[in-house]
């Protein structure tokens, strides 16, 4: 900010006379005080010293040329200041109760005044630069002005700002000089208006004369400052020109921010490109205002004025109206969301504009603006016949006015006198007033309207034909019909006209527009012409042939419907012409009246038949060309025999080889007119079959939807096999294949060609991965178990007949034996390659049975050992195939240590681990050991009576250790004894933890509750690494090469006989944990979890976090689906 240096000297310096101090001697020298100083002396030097607001009405401006002996006063007065106020400060308690109230509040405001002085004007001796004309730094502000010297306005001399500042006194731009301000990088930078400003808190920038462009400056009104001083312009252009570029902001200011006025013959001109007004409140024109008469004018090309208020006309643009005729010009920019707040509605005008003058806009848009009590929401303009309204381009609309009053007060425009010239793209959609009637105010139409325009009134008591527009005479406009058309009256209550002969538009009552068509008959009235509603109709004419018409020779129709005559209408023959008059009933809107009168003639025309020339299809016959003015009558044929009779006909059976005709003949003209088919009909296409087919579902094996007018074919159109009702394929399931599919097709008949096949293909289903078996562990041979059997699966011994399905559960009671596993054949998907796998036979072991057991596959052996020992394992082969048996063993559940803090209620978490190899194809199936869940939950309780409160949460974690194998897919099955057992004891969460790869599962007790409830059986958990061709193209697209995974969870449901999947938790909630370590450059916030679901949408999951020590995000979800790390993006599906 331009400042001064003030700094607390030693040495006694004296002022000049009307500064601080006011004469040498008032301020005693400033030195410190005594230690026997008493409490008098120290009244004695507060009297001495001026008050603060003296030391304001005398404060010197940095122009003043006695402004460094001011400055020489003010450092002996700081000097002074805080002197007294150490010497006070120094004083007891009872020494202080002797200075009186009134010395001790001067004290106090003067010790803050010289701590403002201090810290806010930064005083110092350090001369630091706040501007710079190029590599020219200047001290003040006024010196860099002052110090500009180009008079050309093309190359104005540059001023850059080279910090925020507070301004004391107005800044004054020589007149003669061309200027730009701006600001060095960093800005813009802020001039502001200081609290401590001289005398009437004046503009910042008072311009006299000469040129100043503003671009990238802010210019701050300090609106919080207060104080019985007025407050003045941001800017006050006299005699001078400013231009408001890009970056530029006038804001906060308690008067306008611009104010333009001329002297003499001067001219005065604010052009804004750019930049923005805000914030600011006046009487009126808060933004801009032109304050006298004179040549001024303001030019809007660009920018904002937005949030500007004043109490009377003008809530952004005033102008009051003077002797000279000023000018506002509006090219472009917005001027929104200023308003008028004053309540008096005789003087509160013009929410963005107030015209007194000569208005022109050419572009821009206005709207939002407001003026609550008065008129013109938008614009108001007034003026009389000197000072011109024109608008050629630009938006008005939506703004607000007269809230109270449901009319009248013109929200986007009210033309109030004066000339109002409109044309080009001008958009005023509705709510102009335009006060015409009986001001001699003239709206005028240069050029077509482009935008439609609702007129919310034209003055008071406005009446029929009352003028509303003239078309421009000079250059010459026409208005035309079209121009009428985007004119409306507010709510219907007129009609707008066009009178043509003096191209202009009137007001007329509610009608309808009515027009004439005479046949054989001289009209006499014009056409057409404009009715008013409940109005009787005339029509007056005369024969062509000149004598007297009849009734039964007169057809009158009124929009089409022909009108009965005497009821109707009425036809009068007079000397000279004849007339009918119709009734006003009959005129119901905008319609056409045909008034035929001629000799009755024989109907000619060509009749033409449309349509497709099939069986079952509809033909219609037209007739054009034709003299008819009757009702027409339809006869159809097939050869002599007669078989419809109205415009359209549906083909039969037995017009299939036959020529169809169709006779047309009309109530008033005589004879019939007739046309055939191009053709004879043929036979219908047959429609393709609507027939599905499933392996599976309510209608497995079934062609559904077929029956015995249709036949298939299993061997690709080799043979065909006529169908029934919803035909069964069971029997012929062995010979369906990949390659031939299902045919099927609707057979040839009399009314159908062969129709066209529809061909239901087969695919082949997937191989068995993750089936382990569990060898006979008694001597009878009867408790083997098969895992990983899910219930898409289907399995039987290998010399047995039946395929049985698969309950996703583990599946017990085994024969010892090979067994083949395969997946179900399920929609179009034929049953998969089976794979083979060995239930072993029980082996003793030496010494007799054991709970330890060992056996042995076709060709294998196994070992074992108890609940706690390793996993152990056998193998077996058969038909080529071999396959890892997993025998499930768990480390003692273990408490885990926990820093409670303190707190006796913290949770209990409980871990145990299993050790379970992968198989070669890196896939597992594992079942939860309920009694691992049993001492878990023991352990627990166990752990909360040791810690001495019961009650506490608990959790169970288990590891399934793979020892670093890599797992492609992991299937655990989750007992429903277990569930019962977690929902029993209230577990509050059951964690499953991969530990390759680091995926976490953790179901918390509601999310098991909710399994229980919807399957109330063994649930199957699985697991699956997406990668690679796994993934469908959008997954690869939003994956890319990140881990991606399928989570599932299914259970054999007996009702179906079927395997039914679990998706949702209802109330409950999974905790996800998927690994992910950060490559070179990448950084956690670039990532989150997100869900490719079956539809193909993608639902992003902002909640997911990554844990870096552990590498990983997580995720709460509330249901299963593929999830894997993609690119973050901000907001969800």
């Amino acid at each position: 900010m331009p400042v001064i240096t003030v700094t607390v000297e030693e040495d006694e310096t004296t002022s000049s006379p009307n500064l601080i101090p006011p004469s040498p001697g008032t301020v005693p020298s400033a030195t410190p005080f005594d230690a026997d100083d008493t409490v008098t002396d120290l009244i004695d030097r507060i009297d001495a010293m001026p008050d603060v607001d003296s030391i304001y009405e005398n404060m010197a401006g940095d122009e003043d040329p006695e402004f460094p002996q001011w400055v020489a006063g003010m450092q002996n007065l700081l000097a002074e200041i805080e002197k007294v106020k150490t010497a006070y400060d120094g004083l007891s308690k009872a020494q202080r109760a002797l200075i009186d109230e009134e010395h001790t509040d001067k004290l106090l405001a003067l010790a803050d005044f010289a701590a403002m002085m201090a810290e806010r004007m930064e005083l110092d001796e350090r001369g630091t630069l706040c501007a710079y004309i190029g590599s020219q730094g200047y001290s003040t502000l006024a010196e860099a002005f002052a110090a500009a010297d180009s008079v050309d306005p093309m190359s104005p001399t540059v001023i850059e700002l080279a910090f925020d500042q507070e301004l004391l006194s107005a800044i004054t731009p020589p007149a003669d000089k061309c200027i730009k301000l701006t600001s060095q990088a960093g800005g813009p930078y802020t001039l502001l208006r200081s609290g401590g400003y001289t005398g009437s808190r004046a503009s910042l920038i008072s311009m006299s004369g000469g040129l100043l462009i503003l671009e990238n400056v802010i210019l701050d009104g300090n609106g919080t400052v207060t104080g019985t001083a007025s407050v003045e312009n941001l800017i006050k252009v006299v005699n001078a020109e400013l231009i408001l570029e890009d970056e530029t902001i006038l804001q906060n200011n308690k008067n306008s921010a611009v104010s333009i006025q001329t002297t003499g013959s001067n001219t005065a001109v604010v052009t804004m490109n750019g930049g923005k007004i805000t914030g600011n409140s006046a009487s009126y024109g808060a933004a801009v205002k032109f304050t006298n008469s004179g040549n001024t004018k303001f030019v809007m090309n660009d920018g904002e004025i937005s949030g500007n208020e004043a109490v009377e006309n003008g809530g952004a643009i005033s102008e009051g109206g003077y002797s000279a005729i000023p000018t506002i010009e509006i090219h472009g920019g917005t001027i929104s969301g200023n308003a008028v707040t004053g309540t008096d509605s005789s003087s509160t005008f013009g929410g963005g504009i107030y015209s007194n003058g000569t208005l022109i806009i050419t572009g821009g848009e206005i709207t939002g603006n407001s003026v609550p009590s008065g008129r013109g929401g938008g614009i108001f303009k007034t003026g009389g016949a000197s000072r011109p309204f024109t608008m050629t381009g630009g938006s008005v609309h939506d703004n607000i006015a007269r809230t109270g009053n449901p009319s009248g007060g013109g929200a986007n425009i009210f033309f109030n006198s004066g000339t109002f010239t409109m044309g080009g793209d001008a958009d005023i959609p509705n709510e102009m007033y335009l006060r015409v009637k009986d001001t001699g105010s003239t709206w005028t139409i240069t050029s077509a309207l482009k935008h439609n325009l609702e007129i919310e009134g034209i003055g008071d008591d406005a009446v029929s034909n009352t003028l509303v527009a003239t078309g421009a005479v000079s250059p010459a406009y026409t208005i035309t019909e079209d121009d009428l058309a985007k004119l409306s009256y507010k709510g219907g209550a007129f009609d707008l006209v066009l009178d043509k002969e003096n191209n202009q538009i009137k007001l007329a009552k509610p009608g309808y527009k009515v027009n004439y068509h005479l046949t054989g008959v001289e009209g006499e009235n014009l056409l057409p012409v404009r009715v008013e509603i409940g109005q009787r109709l005339s029509v007056s004419f005369i024969a062509t042939d000149g004598y007297k018409l009849e009734a039964e020779e007169v057809i009158v129709k009124v929009g089409g419907n022909l009108l009965t005559p005497g009821r109707d209408y009425q036809l009068n023959n007079f000397e000279s012409n004849c007339a009918i008059s119709i009734k006003a009933e009959k005129i119901t809107g905008d319609v056409d009246i045909t008034v035929v009168a001629e000799a009755l003639a024989e109907l000619t025309g060509t009749v033409t038949i449309s349509g497709i020339l099939k069986y079952d299809q509809t033909l219609t016959a037209a007739l054009s060309e034709s003299n008819n003015t009757g009702r027409l009558s339809y006869r159809w044929k097939r050869g002599e025999n007669v078989i419809g009779a109205n415009r359209d006909y549906i083909t039969v059976k037995e017009d299939i080889g036959q020529v169809i005709t169709c006779e047309i003949s009309s109530t008033v003209e005589t004879g019939s007119v007739s046309g055939s088919t191009k053709g004879v009909i043929a036979r219908a296409d047959s429609p393709v079959p609507e027939v599905t087919f499933a392996f599976d579902g309510e209608h497995a094996n079934r062609l559904w939807g077929s029956d015995e007018t249709m036949e298939y074919s299993l061997d690709r159109g080799g043979s065909w096999i006529v169908c029934a009702d919803n035909t069964d394929l069971t029997a012929y399931l062995m010979s369906m294949t990949v390659e031939h599919g299902i045919q099927i097709r609707v057979k040839e008949s009399e009314t159908h060609v062969l129709g066209q096949v529809l061909t239901i293909d087969l695919a082949k289903g997937p191989s068995v991965t993750g089936v382990t078996a569990a060898g006979c562990t008694t001597a009878a041979n009867q408790d083997g178990q098969l895992m990983g059997v899910t219930a898409a699966m289907e399995y039987k011994k290998s010399d047995a007949s039946v395929w049985i399905p698969g309950t996703g559960s583990v599946i017990t009671g085994l024969a010892n034996g090979v067994y083949q596993v395969r997946a179900r054949a399920a929609g179009t998907v034929l049953a998969g390659d089976s794979l083979e796998v060995t239930v072993g036979a029980y082996i003793p072991a030496p010494g007799g049975d054991t709970d330890d057991s060992s056996g042995s596959g076709d060709s294998g052996s196994s070992s074992g050992s108890g609940n706690s020992g390793d996993s152990g394992s056998s193998s077996g082969s058969s038909s080529g195939s071999t396959v890892e048996v997993i025998l499930p063993s768990y480390t003692p559940p273990a408490v885990a240590p926990v820093d409670t803090n303190g707190t006796p209620d913290a949770p209990v978490t409980v871990k145990t681990e299993m050790k379970v190899p992968a198989g070669p194809n890196g896939n597992i199936s594992v079942s939860i050991p309920d009694k691992a869940v049993e001492e878990s939950i023991k352990k627990a309780a166990e752990e909360s009576e040791k810690r001495g409160v019961t009650g506490r949460s608990v959790f169970v974690e288990i590891k399934i250790n793979t020892g670093n194998q890599a797992v492609h897919s992991a299937t655990v099955n989750l007992p429903k004894v277990t569930q019962e057992r977690i929902i029993n004891n209230q577990v509050s969460q059951f964690t499953l933890v991969l530990d390759s790869p680091d995926i976490v599962l953790g179901l918390n007790l509601a999310s098991v509750q909710e399994f229980y409830k919807q399957a109330n059986a063994d649930i199957q958990i699985s697991v699956t690494n997406l990668s690679g061709d796994s993934l469908n193209e959008s997954g690869k697209a939003l994956f890319e090469t990140r881990p991606a995974y399928s989570l599932t969870a299914s259970y054999w449901n007996p009702q179906k006989q079927a395997a039914d999947t679990i998706t949702g938790f209802g109330n409950g909630r999974l905790l996800l944990e998927l690994p992910y370590r950060l490559k070179e450059g990448e950084t956690a916030g670039a990532f989150q979890i997100a869900c490719l679901r079956e539809d193909g949408q993608i639902e992003y999951l902002p909640d997911s976090i990554y844990i870096p020590e552990r590498e990983v995000y997580t995720v709460q979800l509330s249901h299963l689906s593929v999830y894997g790390i993609v690119k973050k993006k901000e907001t969800g599906l």
